[in-house]
């Protein structure tokens, strides 16, 4: 731009200002309204950004489609599920214990996760598709649907 010193710090200001609108945007569609910074919600303002100029409908629905399908038909868990075992880097004791649920449970749920997503679903490729749409389906950037109860666990 300009190399007035004026010029640059309207530059930093309206920057600033930028990425303050951005993360109380991000707070609001997270629910969380605790202190936190922009740089602390990692791929997500990434992820608001793609999904201002693209439905990312495709995307999450050829990713976790199966399993949001099948919660809403079922009533089940899975979606919360596959969410807190990726956080737990695929831990099934972490997993069970965080889900409050006896392990058997959570084998039975990660069958069935397998079943739908195929077996292949925790390589490094699928993880990262998965994990995208499911933070993707979290700031609901699904246009004309309404979410399930992902993050209610």
């Amino acid at each position: 731009m300009f190399d007035h010193p004026f010029s640059i710090v309207l530059t930093i200001l309206v920057h600033s200002l930028k990425t303050a609108e951005q993360t109380l945007q991000l707070q609001r569609q997270l629910n969380r309204y605790d202190v936190i910074l922009y740089d602390d919600f990692g791929i997500y303002p990434m992820l608001a950004m793609l999904g201002q100029h693209y439905n990312l409908h495709d995307f999450i629905e050829t990713h976790i489609g199966a399993v949001i399908n099948y919660d809403r038909e079922h009533g089940t868990q899975l979606l919360p599920t596959l969410k807190t075992y990726l956080a737990c880097q695929g831990s099934k004791q972490e997993t069970a214990q965080q889900l409050y649920i006896v392990r058997q449970t959570l084998y039975h749920r990660l069958n069935k996760l397998e079943e739908l997503l195929g077996k292949d679903f925790m390589s490094f490729e699928r993880r990262v598709a998965i994990e995208c749409a499911l933070l993707a389906y979290e700031l609901g950037l699904v246009q004309g649907e309404q979410k399930i109860g992902l993050f209610s666990t």
